[in-house]
């Protein structure tokens, strides 16, 4: 772990080797972890991630097993909550041929192993669609997307010993407009929940 520090930072590892007599926690203000547990887990994680470096406890000694890289990451597993993926889209179809459509695509908050994404993300977008001609050959298609450039989110990198911090804005701000022409267009032949009912009734 010191060497891996020392390459990161440029620098000499250095290790500090102290010496304790163990019967002396009596006289202190303890805290004992015998061994890998959730309490254990919950205290290691929580310390870590504070943002503002403060200690958490008012213990003059913490004691218990290490808490390395490779443990950490367990920890981050332990503790993550999910991301969820929310898709909404909306069609609205209205007299004279028009459609509107509102579409809206969230990510939540939430953990990936050592990654922990501070905000939420999400794009609104709109569409508006008219079509002429028969079984709508001829349509013109406008959209806008992310009408509220909200694709923002802060993301948070444990790395063991220090963290890395990652403000990410991506831009889907535009609009677009097409024209659409269908030759030799042809009205579905689907006829609602009967269809087929005669066939069946054949066979």
């Amino acid at each position: 772990m010191a060497q891996f520090r020392a390459e990161f930072e440029e620098t000499v590892p250095v290790v500090n080797v102290y010496e304790f007599d163990e019967t002396l926690f009596h006289q202190f203000r303890y805290k004992r972890f015998e061994e890998y547990t959730e309490e254990w887990a919950h205290f290691v994680y929580d310390h870590r991630t504070e943002p503002n470096g403060l200690t958490l406890h008012d213990y003059d000694i913490v004691f218990g097993p290490i808490a390395n890289d490779r443990v950490g990451a367990q920890i981050a597993r332990f503790k993550q909550g999910s991301i969820f993926f929310i898709d909404l889209n909306n069609t609205f179809r209205l007299p004279h041929r028009w459609q509107i459509e509102a579409n809206m695509n969230i990510m939540t908050k939430g953990d990936v192993i050592n990654y922990h994404m501070e905000s939420a993300s999400y794009r609104l977008g709109f569409v508006i669609q008219k079509c002429w001609l028969k079984n709508d050959a001829l349509c013109l298609r406008a959209s806008i997307n992310d009408v509220l450039q909200r694709s923002v989110q802060d993301i948070r990198m444990s790395c063991g010993g220090y963290q890395l911090f990652e403000s990410q804005l991506r831009s889907n701000h535009r609009l677009n407009i097409s024209l659409r022409y269908t030759f030799n267009a042809s009205k579905s032949k689907y006829k609602g929940t009967g269809a087929g009912q005669a066939e069946r009734q054949r066979m």
